[in-house]
């Protein structure tokens, strides 16, 4: 047995033995059952017939008859445990459903699995198949995936199984419909661990294959194009396939010439025979004229799409979505070519072909909201259209052509929102956030042009464009605030509130134990647990919806207002800003209780370097250090430039304006505008020509949150947290190697990076203490335990510690740095688990580096550590935009605090105390009051005054008349 051949076949015979023995065994005992529990001949017959009867019954469409007959069968089968003949009857109400109505016989096979509860497991598990397969032609794909989880479960011990393999990838699938690529990797990777475990390659390389996919999806094209090549090693024979795919990675990359060059390459050795996996012609002709069309060669282009409608033509027969695709790829070449008439005959032509019931009479015609099915590329389709229209515009003047383009673009943008509806996964919804944006600017851009054109003083124009433009930012934020009102309003019983907010807390234990040092079996462990647990929630909030539906109706729609119904919101003299940042310019709408006003700014590469050199003037330490005369001069130009393009337009009014509340959209997040200044000014210590010098100022992630919330329910007073970070501390979290800011005088102890201790951090949390009373948790006692038990039992909350972004691109996290517990590690609170808390505060105040910036999300916002508490629930929160120093945040923060108690809103309150700083010679002096020192922290969310526990302030009040009159009797016997 020394020859290795000897050796392998030796094996490959016992193992084949060993398989025949358990198939043998498992005859026996199948065997053994069907002889206890054999059915008479006459019975089985009947049964025979009668399957074969539900075939007429099936092809007369008499559902609800041939179901009944067929259960009849399915039940008898069942009760003498012949479960094969069980399933055949629900694989074939499957199929003849499928051929006419499939989703008829869903009821069918779920109510199979609730009766056979004795059903074996293979069996259970491919109704499960069934079932997802149903979901997912459906595009349900949330319960598809659930069906798929289960069918896996049950196939599990069958490694050989290939509806094992088979559920894995419907999985993958169906989280990539639900825009969740991330857990589509983490599907494909742990299917991946089992066919390395078996050697099977060709499921390796299909699943490398499907990575590669995801990957490209998060614009992650390096991890692509290495999965890729990983699938390529495992078959070589598939090199075409895989070039092909290399073309596609290079395409989304921007890299062109190699996308084009791969596209060739793929072309060139492409099998001359039809294969199972081959490419079809018309995605290479297509590829390869959108590469040839972004790389600027447009008679390339349109020559590559005419060749990819006729070969779709030819390949598709009987398929017109592929003909429609295949046009709008030619209508895209020929818009850049400036011929209107063609782009537009084949735009239409497409869309009914994407839209059977779409007869349209005219080239200019549009099909009906309730025609739109769930084919994104209707959207695509759509915008080509209004771009022909813009351009026509631009050529002839001709106004029609401007309306038809406007109609166009909000037809699409419907129907763009309309679909991030059907979607779960926060990533997808972010997703369709971004992908909105050109839509939205199209059609709010075309309706303020129109109106400027018919100097048309009707608001409905301005109204539509200032609706569309809420669509863009906020979306999953405003979701999620709204979840609490809305339990209660649609009378969601206690029990069930409670519950939900159990299992939220489930989810959050699960991840929090997810940041320690763990082995990969425990940390696969507990990704799976994490799974479960969210998948558990999902399914609780599916069915409070069914049991509750003005939950369901309340949550489903995410309120956008009316101009009418904000300026009800509105005090005298405030003036709301709210902008929205597209692809060619920035809108701007500037509403007062009673005016309203829209304006343009173009978003070109002035503004763009304005912002970046106006934030590193006021944020960048470095830079100020290194040469503070170039800092202030880039300052005071790029605030002046600033204001008059963005706030300028605003303040025209006649109205007196005392307030400035601020809705930024896009990168405008990363800007303070506190700074802008209102005249020009000759150093950056006039800070009376800053807007804060004349104007209280706010700001909000989204309209619909500057209304007042509802009422907190939260008499739990003041808490506070401050952490000094001891040297020795500061070793133990080993956090100095994220240090890119050397500590000298001109920013001593930054709450951020560099770690340093923080001398103030108590004295900070201590003077707050005295004015609200309530309770501190200082160094040891301020752990990220400790906070997330009491937080929620707060109403006012305050954190003065360290705060850093996470340097990974990848990611959006953000965290506080907590004071470890005894031989604990888990000291960092991040925005995931924050997402995840209920909190009821009336204002959270965050004295950290860092907290109000984060990673920006286009069409979502910037995911900030403020922004997570008012995911959490906090009415507001003070952030920072960048790293604060210890010594004047205390003095800042002391006099915010100060003012209100005295009943200031929470913007005046920072104002005022920002103001009494800059001015007070005790507290500060000139060289410490550059807008770097004071200027960071803003306040976000309501703004009304702190309805604070009196009681205190009137012992106070009563122990000083005490005092007093004790003294003057005192001094009274004294004279006397």
């Amino acid at each position: 047995m020394h020859n290795p051949v000897s050796k392998v076949l030796f094996f490959g015979l016992l193992l084949l033995v060993g398989l025949m023995a358990c198939q043998s065994q498992e005859s026996t005992e199948n065997e053994m059952i069907n002889q206890e529990r054999t059915p008479s001949g006459e019975l089985l017959s009947r049964l025979f017939e009668q399957r074969l009867a539900t075939d007429t019954l099936f092809s007369q469409a008499l559902w609800d008859t041939a179901f009944a007959e067929c259960r009849y069968v399915a039940d008898t089968y069942a009760e003498y445990q012949l479960w094969d003949s069980v399933f055949r009857v629900n694989r074939e109400v499957f199929g003849k459903a499928f051929k006419q109505d499939f989703t008829a016989s869903l009821p069918f096979l779920e109510s199979s699995l609730d009766l056979y509860n004795q059903l074996p497991d293979t069996l259970q598990a491919r109704i499960y198949e069934l079932i997802g397969y149903i979901h997912y032609v459906g595009t349900n794909y949330a319960h598809s995936a659930k069906a798929y989880k289960r069918c896996m479960e049950l196939w599990e011990p069958y490694y050989l199984s290939r509806s094992l393999r088979n559920a894995y990838n419907m999985l993958g699938n169906n989280y990539t419909y639900l825009g969740d690529y991330n857990g589509a990797i983490r599907v494909y990777e742990a299917a991946l661990a089992k066919m390395k475990d078996i050697g099977d390659a060709r499921a390796m390389e299909a699943y490398h294959d499907n990575i590669s996919g995801s990957y490209m999806a998060l614009k992650k094209f390096a991890k692509a194009e290495e999965h890729i090549r990983q699938a390529l090693a495992l078959n070589p024979e598939a090199k075409s396939k895989y070039q092909y795919r290399l073309a596609e990675n290079y395409k989304d990359a921007g890299d062109f010439d190699r996308a084009i060059e791969a596209a060739l390459n793929s072309l060139d050795i492409r099998p001359a025979t039809a294969e199972e996996d081959q490419r079809p012609l018309t995605s290479y002709y297509e590829l390869l004229a959108e590469a040839h069309l972004y790389r600027g060669d447009v008679a390339e282009a349109i020559r590559y799409s005419k060749l990819g409608l006729q070969t779709a033509l030819e390949e598709y027969p009987d398929r017109p979505r592929e003909h429609a695709k295949a046009r709008v790829y030619l209508a895209e070449a020929q818009i850049e070519a400036g011929q209107n008439t063609a782009a537009l005959a084949n735009l239409q032509a497409a869309l009914s072909e994407f839209i059977p019931t779409f007869q349209p009479a005219g080239i200019n015609d549009l099909p009906k909201p309730e025609q739109l099915n769930r084919e994104t590329w209707l959207m695509i389709c759509l915008k080509f259209k209004a771009k022909v229209y813009e351009q026509l515009y631009e050529q002839t003047g001709q106004k029609q052509y401007l309306q038809l383009a406007s109609r166009h673009y909000a037809l699409s943008l419907d129907h763009v929102n309309d679909i991030r509806k059907w979607y779960t996964a926060s990533e997808s919804k972010t997703y369709w956030g971004k992908y909105a944006i050109p839509y939205i600017e199209g059609a709010a851009a075309g309706q303020l042009q129109l109106r400027e054109l018919d100097q048309d003083q009707d608001q409905s124009r301005l109204d539509s464009a200032f609706q569309w433009v809420q669509t863009s930012n906020a979306y999953l934020l405003r979701e999620r605030v709204l979840e609490d009102q809305v339990l209660l309003l649609a009378g969601v019983a206690p029990d069930s509130v409670t519950l939900l907010r159990a299992q939220r807390a489930e989810v959050i234990a699960v991840k929090e134990a997810l940041q320690t040092d763990l082995t990969e079996a425990v940390r696969d462990s507990l990704l799976q647990a994490r799974q479960e647990q969210s998948d558990a929630f999902e399914l609780l909030q599916s069915q409070l919806k069914r049991q509750y539906p003005d939950y369901a109706r309340m949550r489903a729609e995410i309120p956008i207002r009316s101009i009418s119904e904000v300026q009800e919101q509105l005090n005298d003299g405030e003036l709301l800003l709210k902008y929205f940042v597209g692809e060619k310019n920035i809108l701007a709408f500037a509403l007062q209780p009673q005016e309203v006003q829209a304006y343009s700014i173009p978003l070109n590469d002035s503004l763009l370097n304005n912002i970046d050199v106006y934030r590193r003037s006021l944020s960048d330490l470095d830079d100020i250090r290194e040469s503070r005369e170039s800092a202030e001069k880039a300052f005071l130009e790029s605030g002046r430039w600033l204001y008059q393009k963005l706030v300028a337009p605003a303040l025209n009014s006649a109205s007196a304006i005392e307030k400035i509340s601020i809705i930024p959209d896009g990168l405008l997040g990363y800007l303070v505008f506190d700074c802008l200044l209102l005249e020009p000014a000759d150093s950056w210590l006039d800070y009376e020509a800053f807007l804060i010098g004349k104007y209280n100022i706010n700001y909000y992630y989204a309209v619909g949150l500057t209304e007042p919330g509802m009422a907190v329910q939260n008499n739990g007073g003041f808490v506070g947290f401050g952490i000094e970070y001891s040297d020795e501390l500061l070793e133990d979290l080993q956090v100095s190697a994220k240090d890119s800011v050397q500590n000298d005088s001109i920013h001593p102890a930054l709450r951020g990076k560099k770690f340093g201790p923080l001398n103030f951090a108590d004295d900070e949390v201590y003077s707050i203490q005295k004015r609200l009373g309530g309770d501190v948790y200082i160094n040891e006692q301020a752990t990220k335990k400790q906070f997330l038990d009491i937080s929620s039992q707060h109403q006012f909350i305050h954190i003065a510690a360290h705060g850093f972004l996470d340097e990974n691109p990848n990611t959006d996290e953000a965290y506080l740095i907590f004071h470890p517990e005894q031989n604990d590690d888990q000291y960092l609170l991040g925005l995931s688990e924050l997402y995840q808390q209920e909190l009821s505060a009336d204002l959270v105040v965050l004295s950290a580096c860092q907290t109000g910036i984060g990673s920006l999300r286009e069409g979502e916002g910037i995911m900030s550590i403020a922004r997570a508490f008012q995911v959490a629930g906090s009415r507001s929160v003070v952030g920072s935009h960048w790293n604060l120093t210890d010594q004047a945040t205390y003095k800042i923060m002391d006099l915010f605090y100060q003012n209100l108690v005295m009943g200031q809103t929470k913007s005046e309150a920072l104002r005022l105390a920002k103001l009494e700083y800059l001015s007070n010679d005790r507290l500060s002096s000139p060289a410490y009051r550059i807008p770097a020192y004071w200027a960071a922290t803003l306040v976000i969310g309501d703004d009304t005054p702190l309805l604070i526990n009196k009681k205190t302030n009137y012992l106070w009040w009563l122990g000083g008349i005490g005092l007093i009159l004790v003294l003057g009797f005192g001094m009274r016997r004294w004279l006397v």
